[in-house]
């Protein structure tokens, strides 16, 4: 199936990341160029740049701490230089393990205002240099779908995010769609205290009908459908990848 996404130039938001990464490569593949977004971790983002240039395609780097709100003006302007954008994935993200009798109004605020806060404000400004026809994909997770006692800060960002998803749909259809994935149990560097924890992993590959933890590999895929003209008619929805967890 031809993708039709040739010379497409996207934004991937936590591009450095386990999926973040997996997504940029299959865009890559499809022959987008690729703007790869990184906070803490340059390194990551270069090393993946350069892997993608190795492979013959087109990639940039683009730092930014999604907390520094004022500082998404000059990230829009420097993205916008190379021309306008034809998607966005909005895929930073960070956990904090604690429950309702833990948590922190410091760790609230830092996993809300990257998870959450930022997507929807770095979205806005983005709009500004999305051509029509564009696509956003938001990356949510499982977790914003099954409560648990524990990530409760990142269940609260990731379950609003479904739902702000479905109001962007609205207010951007019908020049640009806007969908969301939620990730389920995947083997991220985010995650490796949870796959390396022998009874953790198999309690997840127990109670997960495809009987394993999700690979990054596994999430870009849907991601580029998303993200093509392909799937055109396709706005405001959900799609979770999470082996069948969802279902239980």
């Amino acid at each position: 199936m031809d993708l039709k996404l040739d010379r497409r130039r996207i934004l991937v938001t936590g591009g450095s990341g386990g999926i973040g990464s997996a997504i940029c490569e299959a865009l890559s593949s499809e022959g987008c160029e690729v703007l790869i977004h990184y906070n803490r971790n340059p390194e990551a983002a270069e090393r993946l740049k350069g892997k993608i240039r190795a492979a013959g395609g087109n990639a940039e780097v683009i730092g930014l701490d999604l907390q520094e709100l004022g500082q998404l003006g000059s990230m829009v302007e420097e993205t916008g230089a190379g021309g306008n954008l034809d998607g966005l994935v909005n895929c930073a993200g960070v956990y904090e393990d604690e429950g309702m009798e833990d948590i922190t109004e410091n760790q609230w605020n830092r996993v809300l205002n990257i998870n959450l806060k930022a997507p929807v404000f770095l979205t806005q400004q983005i709009r500004k240099i999305l051509n029509n026809g564009s696509s956003i994909v938001n990356v949510s997770s499982v977790m914003g779908l099954r409560a648990t006692k524990f990530g409760l800060a990142y269940q609260a960002a990731k379950s609003s995010l479904i739902h702000v998803t479905r109001s962007m749909a609205l207010s951007y259809a019908p020049d640009v769609r806007v969908n969301c994935i939620a990730p389920g149990y995947v083997t991220t560097e985010m995650n490796r205290d949870g796959w390396e924890n022998e009874d953790f992993r198999k309690k997840i590959e127990y109670v997960t009908p495809m009987g394993r933890w999700g690979a990054p590999a596994d999430i870009g895929p849907l991601a580029v459908f998303l993200l093509s003209p392909v799937s055109s008619f396709v706005t405001g929805s959900l799609f979770p990848v999470d082996g069948g967890i969802g279902i239980r």
